[in-house]
């Protein structure tokens, strides 16, 4: 079968399909991937095995982004 087997496989073909399309347009420096603080473990993970660098954005007491931290 070729259903994955945990959707932290889907995380990181997403974040490959991300890369290709930057790439794709001559933007391939545009490594940077934005993960809440409140997010899954695995997803810093497989921004990382993209090759993408992470940036832990802090969450406000409600779950949403802080927008000050983002725009720190």
């Amino acid at each position: 079968s070729l259903q994955p087997n945990a959707g932290s496989q889907g995380e990181y073909a997403g974040l490959l399909a991300i890369r290709g399309y930057h790439r794709s347009r001559g933007e391939g420096h545009r490594t940077v991937c934005l993960i809440p603080s409140s997010a899954h473990g695995t997803n810093p993970a497989s921004a990382a095995m993209a090759g993408m660098s992470v940036v832990v954005v802090r969450c406000t007491e409600d779950g949403n982004i802080d927008m000050d931290d983002m725009s720190a």
